[in-house]
């Protein structure tokens, strides 16, 4: 698959500025949403790729494909958590905690209000 559309990673560093990240073109069904996106990061040690597949299409017509942006943030969460027990912690990771927090929340709270409409898992306002 190819990935046409470069992401930017804000506040280059000397480890960032090895990765790059680019992205599918947007889905052409209702939600109009990038669902793939691959990730290279090199250096002279070597090198790493991965690739991210969140869901595409309704789970009421195509089932489970892909990772919900909402189980990204719970491991954003749990490895930024992490390290907060550990001798790294820092301030600006529990601000960072926060704010990924207050993202799942934001994102659960629309799932519980679609759900009460009987539209979640589907392409519908």
């Amino acid at each position: 698959m190819q990935y046409p559309n470069t992401v930017r990673i804000p506040f280059l560093n000397d480890f960032t500025r090895k990765c790059q990240i680019t992205a599918s073109d947007h889905s052409e069904n209702k939600g109009g949403g990038r669902h793939h996106y691959h990730v290279q990061c090199e250096d002279e040690r070597g090198a790493y790729e991965t690739q991210i597949d969140f869901q595409h299409g309704a789970l009421t017509t195509v089932g489970f494909n892909g990772l919900f942006s909402v189980a990204l943030l719970a491991i954003l969460i749990d490895h930024l958590k992490s390290f907060q027990e550990g001798e790294f912690s820092t301030r600006e990771a529990a601000i960072a905690i926060t704010d990924l927090e207050k993202a799942l929340w934001a994102l659960c709270a629309r799932a519980d209000e679609r759900q009460s409409r009987g539209v979640l898992g589907a392409h519908a306002k």
